[in-house]
């Protein structure tokens, strides 16, 4: 499994990326992760972590000059060509791509050379309104159509697999691992609503916080706002000084957690608020957040946009789905998650839980990978 994510639990495409190599593992094959290594968990060039064995892709001996080259855009592709001959590559193995054209070209090279099965991994897919120019669209957009040169696909969407539905492709939602979340009893008194902002590219992040702002002051009375990756100054700037002075008290920001933080605070949280304009990259993209907080027992209030509430998110059972993604619609959804009784709340906890064991568990993935990567070589 080859990309530039920062392994483990560095980015969303790390924990990704995890969760599928531990369903392979289960599935009997021995599994390399070919990515950059998180310092948080290890400084070395290799290492082992659940049964996988990680290396990391940049070059980091040899003089200053010869790292720039090496880890430069250009110079990449011509040394990863070389750093991935070391291994050997024959007609039983299998790569997946993680990452643009840098990462998926010296594979695609090697792959003609060896013979090996080469899948992809999309995990997301722009429009041109999120890119500067049109050459730059047209440079992305290029670069994602050689996906159709691969031997198959893992899309994380059905959006995105019906661009490639020539290819032999099985969609991989995020996974995750169940045993590692406990569902704890949670504090009655007030709800906790998190958002996770670190993707506010394509999160409606202005939408959710003056949503927030909109709720009156008996209202606040019974709900905190956790928010995470964003500092005080991007909220004043969406709803000014004196909206700030109203809600700072409801409101607690949380910079750079460590994992076990991050899990210590998911523990203590209510409800996830992740609100998405309607869009190509918004319908292609799984945010890995809304499995991964589930996990936790979290309710998610979400705006209804992608595979997550299309398939397996149900309205009022397991989340609260509402239409639209502007702030009045944003407060409307708080406003139904934060009147409901604690008794319902438990109800919804537990089907959220419940979702993820039965869909994003990836021991539950462990056979229907095994049976494509299988068919592959038959």
């Amino acid at each position: 499994m080859v990309g530039d994510f920062l392994y483990p639990h560095g980015e969303a495409r790390a924990n990704y990326v995890q969760y599928l190599a531990d369903a392979l593992v289960h599935c009997g094959y021995k599994v390399v992760i070919l990515g950059k290594i998180n310092s948080e968990f290890c400084n070395e060039m290799e290492f082992s972590f659940r049964n996988v064995t990680i290396k990391e892709i940049e070059k980091k001996k040899g003089s200053r000059l010869i790292r720039r080259l090496c880890n430069g855009r250009r110079g990449f592709k011509f040394y990863f060509k070389h750093y991935l001959e070391q291994f050997k590559p024959c007609e039983d193995d299998v790569f997946v791509t993680f990452g643009g054209e840098f990462i998926r070209l010296p594979v695609r090279t090697l792959r003609d050379k060896y013979g090996f099965k080469l899948i992809s991994c999309p995990l997301e897919w722009f429009g041109r309104e999120q890119y500067a120019s049109e050459e730059e669209y047209s440079k992305k957009q290029k670069e994602f159509n050689m996906i159709h040169k691969c031997d198959a696909v893992f899309p994380i969407s059905h959006n995105i697999a019906k661009e490639f539905s020539e290819l032999p492709q099985l969609i991989i939602p995020p996974l995750v691992d169940i045993a590692e979340s406990k569902l704890k009893e949670k504090k009655s008194d007030c709800y906790n609503i998190i958002l996770p902002a670190n993707g506010m590219m394509k999160d409606a992040f202005e939408s959710m916080i003056k949503g927030f702002s909109l709720l009156t002051d008996e209202e606040l009375k019974k709900v905190n706002f956790h928010i995470k990756g964003v500092k005080k100054e991007k909220i004043i700037d969406c709803i000014g000084e004196n909206q700030w002075n109203r809600i700072k008290n409801r409101v607690f920001l949380h910079h750079w957690m460590k994992y076990d933080e991050l899990v210590s605070l998911y523990e203590k949280m209510h409800f996830l608020i992740l609100a998405r304009d309607f869009n190509q990259m918004t319908q292609s993209n799984f945010p890995s957040k809304v499995p991964e907080t589930m996990a936790y027992g979290i309710v998610p209030i979400v705006s209804r946009v992608g595979d997550y509430t299309k398939y397996y998110l149900k309205d009022e059972i397991n989340s609260f789905i509402f239409d639209g993604c502007t702030s009045k619609d944003c407060c409307d959804a708080y406003r139904r998650a934060i009147e409901i009784g604690f008794d319902r709340y438990n109800e919804m906890s537990r089907e959220s839980r419940k979702c993820v064991e039965e869909e994003f568990d990836y021991r539950n993935w462990i056979d229907p990978l095994k049976n494509f990567i299988e068919n592959l070589f038959a």
